[in-house]
């Protein structure tokens, strides 16, 4: 409350004056609403755009600082000035995402294309590189909204679906310069311990000779499980592939491990990983391998390998071919880059590898899931005779009246699903966008889908040729499954129990769950059934609650 006058005074001259002291004040609010060339601020003071400083177009949710002064007679406050409250620059930041016409900045910063100012023909996508103004606004989880952006770095590609980094990856893995490489790197499933080789292929297509300068592995596998050595031309590629180094060059091998400098068309293989030299190894040509023993078998002159002439070089029409093998040593999947250097491109492939351990091979799954088949197709052609329980009579305290009506599934949906006919013939609406109009039959038509699915999935936990215990005068059947609710049963749940069909004829004894204790259910059936029963093999048939 505030003192406008500390005297009575009815001269006209004052009358409807309002303030003794006109001066403006400040106000420290957020713009609650927006009209046309006009605005509210914490709901109660208007101002005009007329009255918002230069360069600032105020957005609902932003937080200013504004002068006002009451109106004579009317009591009202109104603006005279309008800035925001507090703003700055941010420099060097990363669109985080987009959704229609409005992105995040930073993860901290919102903006909308409404009412951000961008240079011409520039539209922000995501991860662009981006210097922008910001002010104080309240916009769901942030508190900064951008007035302005500049873009700093751009990604020219064109689906707004792909990130950065899968550009870079896509542009990687191209074939250029007519250098084609072979594109099937995966290794698939190996056990640990196991070993496994693949060649790849590289074949220059063009009218140019292309230098292979160097190929090398990412090192993002820190076990090294992935080795290469280059195949001559005149080789063939054997089912076990040798692998050779001669004494001389073992030093050179481990030095330039993971790297690959050049190959010669005279060059036999040469392995780039000291633990390549494996034990068994196999001689090829005139290549000296260790054997076991670790006793040279051949001596061969150091010359034909060293020799590397014509310097990678892979004449036009030419290939050559580059042997990956992989040594599966930890288990789970695992992803390297593999890298050609040529003079003036670089082009990528990634190998990749599942290996798993024994203990895993041995629980691994031998065929995809899939339901069962429900067999209550054959005996719809026979005919049945159904047993109920005797009705008993409820204790009266615990009757409770059902104010719900009834929603029993319509025969034409449940048709519909069974024959793979499209919903749509039954209800045209589900194909439409939500409305106040259509949600009531739209909701109605998907949770009786929803009955039907669960109905389903129960009905292929039926059993069949399965024997009842006894516990008393009560019928006790196993539910393997039933312990991690497959099937999820409840005390009051129907179960149906089938003989087996005789000269046509099927007789189905109607039972409810009395008891549930583990995998054991207890159930109640007539009377006459549970006294007459002789451990007879019976179908089951679990019905929805």
């Amino acid at each position: 409350v505030e003192a406008v006058s500390d005297k009575w005074d009815d001269d006209s001259k004052s009358h409807g004056g309002g303030l003794s002291d006109p001066s403006p004040r400040v106000l420290i609010g957020c713009v609650t609403s927006l009209m046309d060339r006009a605005g509210y601020i914490s709901q109660t003071t208007y101002f005009s755009l007329e009255s918002v400083c230069e360069g600032f177009e105020p957005c609902k949710g932003d937080w200013v600082e504004a002068e006002y002064w009451i109106r004579p007679g009317t009591w009202s406050s109104e603006a005279i000035s309008v800035k925001p409250l507090r703003y700055k620059r941010v420099d060097r930041v990363c669109v985080s995402s987009l959704c229609g016409r409005n992105g995040v900045i930073d993860d901290c910063i919102f903006f909308t294309l409404d009412s951000l100012k961008l240079p011409e023909g520039y539209t922000p996508r995501r991860h662009d590189v981006v210097s922008v103004v910001v002010v104080e606004s309240s916009q769901s989880c942030y508190v900064w909204r951008a007035l302005c952006m500049t873009p700093v770095q751009t990604w020219d590609f064109s689906p707004a679906t792909e990130t950065a980094e899968e550009v870079c990856g896509a542009l990687l893995l191209k074939n250029k310069g007519d250098i084609e490489v072979t594109r099937m790197t995966n290794f698939g499933t190996l056990k640990e311990g196991e070993s496994k080789n693949m060649v790849i292929w590289v074949e220059n297509k063009g009218d140019v000779p292309q230098n292979l300068v160097s190929c090398k592995l990412g090192g993002w596998d820190k076990a090294k499980q992935f080795r290469f050595q280059m195949l001559d031309k005149a080789q063939v590629c054997p089912e076990v592939y040798p692998i050779c180094v001669p004494e001389k060059e073992k030093d050179f091998a481990d030095k330039n491990s993971n790297s690959l400098d050049s190959c010669g068309e005279s060059r036999t293989w040469q392995t780039l990983e000291s633990s390549s030299v494996n034990s068994k190894e196999v001689s090829s040509g005139d290549c000296a391998c260790k054997g076991e023993n670790g006793v040279k078998e051949k001596n061969i002159p150091q010359k034909q390998v060293t020799e590397s002439e014509p310097n990678g070089l892979i004449p036009a029409g030419g290939e050559t071919r580059i042997v990956i093998t992989c040594d599966a040593k930890n288990s789970g999947r695992c992803r390297e880059l593999l890298l050609l250097c040529f003079s003036s491109f670089i082009i990528g492939r990634y190998l990749e590898v599942n290996v798993v351990s024994e203990e895993e091979s041995l629980i691994a799954v031998r065929e995809p899931f899939s339901w069962k088949k429900s067999k209550s197709s054959q005996v719809l052609a026979s005919t049945k005779t159904t047993v109920v329980v005797t009705t008993q009579k409820r204790n009266s305290r615990r009757q409770l009246p059902s104010f719900l009506p009834q929603y029993p599934i319509p025969d034409r949906l449940k048709k519909c699903v069974e024959q793979k006919i499209d919903i749509l013939t039954f209800q045209p609406l589900l194909a439409e966008l939500l409305n106040m109009s259509n949600y009531k039959e739209k909701f109605s038509t998907l949770l009786w889908l929803e009955e039907i699915h669960a109905e389903i999935e129960l009905k292929e936990y039926n059993m069949s040729g399965v024997t009842l215990k006894r516990n008393g005068d009560l019928l006790v059947l196993e539910v393997p499954g039933l312990a991690e609710s497959r099937p999820s049963l409840y005390a009051g749940d129907k179960l149906i129990l089938k003989t087996q069909e005789y000269n046509g004829h099927v007789i189905e004894y109607i039972g409810y769950v009395v008891e549930i204790h583990e995998e054991d259910v207890t159930l109640k059936l007539n009377p006459e059934f549970e006294q007459a029963y002789n451990f007879e093999p019976m179908d089951v048939e679990f019905t929805y609650n």
